[in-house]
């Protein structure tokens, strides 16, 4: 009962919206039913409610934040990586290879060949085939099976 004033209005404007100034042969039985539905709605708490149509998204919500939230690195291969390739690079500029190495620290940071050979001022064929040579040499003397 207290609540009429909401319903009503609710009602008004959902049946002028729907059907304008198309007032039919019985405008009163149209709010009266309209308001029906609106009550319906407000008990339920929404017309999405009442209807079913809200989903929670608790699991969701846990699943995406669990994701997100986990790191997909492994840090621990990564570093040993990091220092095979440093101890690499230590050797081949030992070696009098100071090309080489920095051929291969432009190839981690994800340059083309063609940006390589232009960076050292080689043809890109050229450069690729010396980098592939000497890498096959290096891979034998460190003993890793490329």
């Amino acid at each position: 009962v207290w609540r009429v004033s909401e319903l009503t209005e609710s009602a008004v404007k959902t049946v002028w919206r729907t059907h304008g100034e198309d007032f039919g042969r019985s405008p009163s039985s149209r709010i009266y039913v309209q308001a029906k539905w609106c009550a319906r709605d407000l008990r339920a708490g929404s017309f999405r409610e009442r209807r079913g149509l809200n989903v929670q998204l608790d699991e969701l919500d846990k699943a995406l934040s669990g994701r997100l939230l986990a790191d997909p690195c492994d840090y621990d291969a990564k570093y040993g990586v990091e220092m095979d390739l440093a101890v690499l690079g230590k050797r081949l500029r030992e070696s009098g290879l100071e090309d080489i190495d920095q051929m291969m620290r432009l190839l981690r940071d994800g340059c083309t060949w063609k940006e390589i050979g232009f960076s050292m001022r080689r043809d890109p064929n050229v450069t690729q085939r010396r980098f592939r040579r000497w890498m096959d040499k290096a891979a034998r003397l460190l003993n890793l099976d490329v």
